[in-house]
Order: structure tokens, then C-alpha cells, then sequence
């Protein structure tokens, strides 16, 4: 839930959040789930599902995404997004499913299938697969470090941001996950990278998990 300070100057409003922009070139979201408690049922989403857009469906699926509070109807509409979905919702629910969905290994199966996929980016899910903390990932994050270092060597260190970025996540989850220092030369290299986004996703690779992640 936002801070009532935010909650000025509101932009959006949908059946599921609000948006506000309290200063200039900042904006906060709220969800209707957390700040007023509304619900939906399973039976609601698969009947309504078909007919949302895909702006519609993403305005729904980062809303509940939020929610602090899950209970197994929760689970099956996570279940429903995970067999419905497109990659940009798996992508937005990858952390909820990690945190709040009770069967493990159904959670690792789908995230690891993801990581396989030919689609980038593949951040989220790398978070998820650390917020898991299940050491049977590794071998496949192992792999997926393997290949984007190659595609950033061949690069000359000037891939495309979102390759650079999922290399940092998975230096990240492999620093925490095998509780090494091997990846910290490969994270520092790019705290002097021109773009913005590199710099501060270097920053936060170097610094590691956080304990807010994890809530």
C-alpha cells in the first residue's frame, strides 16, 4: 500500500488501480486489492479473460501482483495466469509466484521452463528462481551465464541493455545462490557503463538480495 503522501494529483483509474503523479516525472500506483480490498473470483477471471486486451489483462495482473495476503482461491488464479498467460505476465507474476504460491516445485518447473525459453528479457524470472532458493536451479542459471557471457564477449561488452542487464541479474542469483565472489569482476565492469540503466542494475547486482525481496 502507498503512502498517503502520494496520493495527489491522481492520472489513471481502472477497475483494479489507481495512478498518481504527486511531482513532477514520478508517478505511484496504487492497487485496489491492498488499498480498498476488493476481490476476484477464479470463476470471474476465466470468464472474463478472453475479452480483455492485453493492456487490460497487464492492469489486472500488476494489481493483484501486490497483494500481501494470498489464500488457494489465490493460488488457482495464479495457476490460471501461469497457464493462460503471455510472457509479459509471467514476466510481472514470476517474484508472486516464488513468495506466495504453496507448491515449490510446480513454481520451479515454470520458472525453469521460462529460463529455457528463446525470449528475453529474463530478469524477473532469475529474481524469482533466487527469491526460491532452490539450489536445483543453479545448473540451468549456470548455463544461462554461460551463454549471455558469451554474447557479451563476442559484443565487445555492447550487446542489447536487456542482454546486459538479465547477465547482471544471473551474476546476481549465482553470487547468492553458491554464496561466492566469483561474479564480482564481471558485475564491476559495467558500474562505468554509459548507459544509466547498466550502471544502476551493476549497483544493485553488486549489492545483492535485498531483505524488502524477500516480504
Amino acid at each position: 500500500m502507498i503512502d498517503r503522501s502520494l496520493k495527489k494529483n491522481l492520472v489513471h483509474e481502472d477497475r483494479w488501480s489507481r495512478v498518481y503523479n504527486p511531482e513532477p516525472n514520478f508517478y505511484a500506483s496504487e492497487s485496489k486489492f491492498e488499498a480498498d480490498g476488493i476481490s476476484v473470483s477464479i470463476e470471474e477471471l476465466t470468464s472474463a479473460w478472453d475479452s480483455w486486451n492485453d493492456s487490460e489483462r497487464l492492469s489486472f495482473v500488476n494489481a493483484y501482483r501486490v497483494k500481501t495476503q494470498f489464500s488457494k482461491p489465490d493460488e488457482q488464479i495464479l495457476e490460471f495466469l501461469m497457464a493462460k498467460g503471455n510472457e509479459l505476465v509471467w514476466s510481472t507474476i514470476a517474484g508472486t509466484l516464488s513468495l506466495h504460491h504453496s507448491n515449490k516445485r510446480v513454481v520451479l518447473d515454470f520458472l525453469l521452463q521460462r529460463l529455457r525459453s528463446s525470449s528475453e528479457p529474463k530478469s524477473n524470472f532469475i529474481q524469482a528462481l533466487y527469491l526460491l532458493g532452490d539450489l536445483t536451479a543453479l545448473r540451468d542459471l549456470q548455463e544461462l551465464y554461460g551463454r549471455l557471457s558469451g554474447e557479451v564477449n563476442r559484443s565487445g561488452g555492447q550487446p542489447d541493455v536487456w542482454i546486459i542487464c538479465d547477465f547482471l541479474k544471473c551474476c546476481e542469483a549465482l553470487a547468492y545462490l553458491e554464496k561466492t565472489e566469483r561474479y564480482r569482476d564481471d558485475i564491476q565492469a559495467f558500474l562505468e557503463h554509459p548507459d544509466e540503466t547498466i550502471r544502476n542494475q551493476a549497483q544493485m547486482a553488486l549489492a545483492g538480495p535485498q531483505p524488502e525481496e524477500f516480504e
